[in-house]
């Protein structure tokens, strides 16, 4: 039968038996060498509870992945079950008195009687079978047969052969391969091997077989072999790479036991009725003994003070031979782990570290102690751990920086395990108190002013605890200052102060906790413009005027008067007065130039001043209507007509002479 069609992992497709019926049998007895019973070249294929029998070279070639061979008995056949394919289950099966394949007067190509047959892919996992009765003659080597046989026609790796009961066999293990393949890490171990010729038998590469096999980590580790006596290695293996460690070598007989030595060696025992305190040409392991291992000899289970309980090397698998919990305490050798020698798990102790006190932003590394008195290895959790702060799992050390809003009382519960099932709590009491959080301060953004401007700048702050805050400024411009209690800026800005300041302020609380903000301040010069005057020609007793502005406020408007054709009586001036210059208006006035005065001609000599009619400072001047005067005349005056004159006095001006 040949299996194309696949399953997948949540849908296998299964062959095998159902109801209460016999199980089908498959055989393939046609003439001819190749003959299979069941071929699978499909993946996610399970068969179980089937017989397979009387075929000439496989009762199981399996090419697929993730396939399951279990509950099968097979006999009469070449080889047993045989795999190609990756992530292979063969479990619980029964296969015994296999055939030769080939056996005859050539050379070197015997083969057949091989139990579990692994000839290429990643994952083989093979527990639980009984394999028997496997040894057959052969013209080539004598005997033949292997129960299992690693030959590989491709790259295998991670074979994981454990729990087997092999009897009568040929070799325990056989490996080979064609043209030089690679074998990586195969695990054989917890397994019963009861009267075989050989351990096993290795092709190793480098050795000129044309079978040899590239090993990389090969370990056979706590089987118990009943009168099985030779390794046979073809050549040294590369260095750290073939191990037997922690067996039991139990025989009728010392006589032909055989090693090799080209392999690393560790606590095993070895034992025979006639065997002294060595072994004739065989050097022993400082680590190796040779003693009677007190073996149940109906089940090779260990009696009550074998010396091979607790005395293995340190291993890493998980159960022996009967699937019992691997290691008790220290491993034992062989392939049953003693349980009887389980120690009752205790539980692990924690101190407590007392009561705790912090303040929030602190800095914390607080060690917890556990101790387990099997010395199991411990881990830690925690409940009610202040904000900030954390447990590391392994070590047992709080650490972190508590947060500004953890302050409080805390009830801290630790509990350690031991990873068995047993516990012990701790718990204490942990004190946060709150840190002073220091003041804030807003900035107000960059400023912009002119000197001579008043100024009232509000710097706000707050403090978290609502305690009194004080005001310190540096790099404030000539004229402001600020109020240490209530941040307010003030004052006016002097003349001389126009650039750019930089500015710092910095708001402090009663603890001395601080913090500063920063801006700009440009200050600018306001610009005068002058206003040209207007002259008018007053009759000839005139005398020139100048009126003067004073205290005019920044925000005030150049209006004309309202006066029209103002009389003035004018009575003789010296000649040699001159015009003085008009007072300068406030920042925001604008003043044009001053005017050129007027000369008439025939002014009289004679006039007197009339003074000018006050305006109010918010009215308007109208410029005068010049007014020829007689010829007789002999000064003018001339007045400043758009002037804002509030609460000012006019400025008599010295007469110009009439030339």
């Amino acid at each position: 039968m040949t299996i194309t069609a696949s399953g997948t992992a949540s849908a296998r497709i299964t062959f095998g038996a159902y109801g209460d019926g016999a199980p089908p049998i498959f055989e393939n007895t046609q003439p001819g060498i190749y003959r299979t019973a069941i071929q699978v070249q499909a993946n996610y294929i399970t068969v179980h509870d089937v017989i397979i029998r009387n075929t000439r070279e496989h009762g199981i070639n399996n090419f697929g992945n993730n396939n399951i061979f279990e509950n099968i008995e097979v006999y009469g056949t070449g080889m047993g079950i045989r795999t190609h394919g990756n992530n292979t289950t063969i479990r619980n099966n029964y296969v015994h008195d296999l055939i030769m394949i080939v056996n005859d007067s050539n050379w070197d190509n015997d083969y057949g009687v091989m139990g579990i047959v692994v000839s290429q892919g990643d994952g083989h996992f093979i527990y639980g079978n009984r394999l028997v009765n496997l040894i057959q003659n052969s013209i080539d080597y004598g005997k033949d047969g292997a129960a299992l046989e690693v030959y590989s026609e491709g790259t295998t790796s991670n074979i994981h052969f454990y729990g087997n009961y092999i009897e009568n066999c040929d070799n325990f293990l056989e490996i080979g391969s064609y043209q030089v393949k690679v074998l990586n890490n195969a695990l054989l171990h917890h397994n019963i091997v009861n009267n075989c010729r050989g351990v096993a038998a290795a092709h190793v590469a480098g050795s000129g077989s044309q079978y040899s096999t590239d090993i990389n980590g090969l370990y056979i580790d706590n089987n118990t072999f009943i009168n099985a006596k030779a390794f046979w290695i073809s050549r040294a293996p590369k260095p750290d790479t073939f191990y037997v460690r922690n067996n039991i070598f139990y025989m009728d007989s010392i006589s032909g036991f055989h090693h090799d030595g080209r392999y690393i060696r560790k606590n095993n025992i070895y034992f025979a009725p006639d065997i002294g305190s060595s072994i004739s040409g065989y050097t022993l392991d400082p680590t190796e003994v040779i003693i009677n291992p007190l073996l149940n000899t109906s089940d090779f289970t260990l009696a009550k003070g074998s010396p091979a309980i607790n005395s293995g090397y340190p291993v890493t698998y998980t159960s022996d031979y009967s699937g019992q919990n691997f290691p008790v305490n220290n491993p034992d050798i062989g392939a049953y782990e003693d349980q009887g020698s389980v120690v009752a798990n205790q539980p692990p102790t924690i101190n407590n570290p007392g009561n705790q006190t912090n303040t929030t932003g602190d800095t914390v590394g607080l060690s917890l102690t556990a101790n387990d008195p099997d010395g199991d290895s411990l881990s830690f959790t925690v409940n009610g751990l202040p904000g900030g702060l954390s447990i590391n799992a392994q070590t047992g050390s709080i650490t972190g920086v508590v947060a500004n809003t953890a302050a409080g009382q805390h009830t801290v519960l630790v509990t350690v395990a031991d990873g068995r099932g047993l516990t012990a709590v701790t718990s204490f009491n942990w004190g946060i108190e709150q840190a002073n959080l220091g003041p804030t301060i807003v900035n107000p953004g960059n400023q912009v002013s002119l000197e001579g401007q008043a100024i009232q700048l509000q710097i706000q702050a707050t403090d978290p605890e609502n305690g009194s805050l004080s005001f310190t400024s540096s790099g404030l411009p000539t004229g402001l200052s600020i109020n240490p209690q209530t941040g307010l800026i003030s004052g006016t800005l002097a003349n001389g102060s126009a650039g750019s300041h930089n500015i710092v302020v910095t708001v402090a609380d009663s603890a001395n906790q601080m913090a500063n903000t920063s801006f700009s301040w440009l200050v600018g010069t306001p610009t005068a413009t002058t206003v040209p005057a207007t002259a008018t020609l007053v009759p000839p007793t005139a005398t020139q005027i100048l009126p003067t502005a004073t205290n005019v406020p920044p925000t005030a408007t150049v209006i004309p008067p309202t006066a029209t054709n103002i009389a003035l009586s004018a009575t003789p001036i010296e000649p040699t007065a001159t015009v003085e210059q008009p007072t300068q208006v406030s920042p925001t006035a604008t003043t044009e130039p001053s005017a050129t005065p007027i000369v008439p001609t025939n002014i009289p000599p004679t006039a007197t001043t009339v003074p000018p009619t006050e305006v109010p400072p918010t009215a308007t001047v109208v410029p005068a209507t010049p007014t020829t005067l007689p010829p007789t005349a002999t000064s003018v005056v001339y007045v400043e007509p758009d002037l804002v004159c509030p609460a000012g006095t006019l400025v008599p001006i010295a007469p110009v002479p009439y030339e």
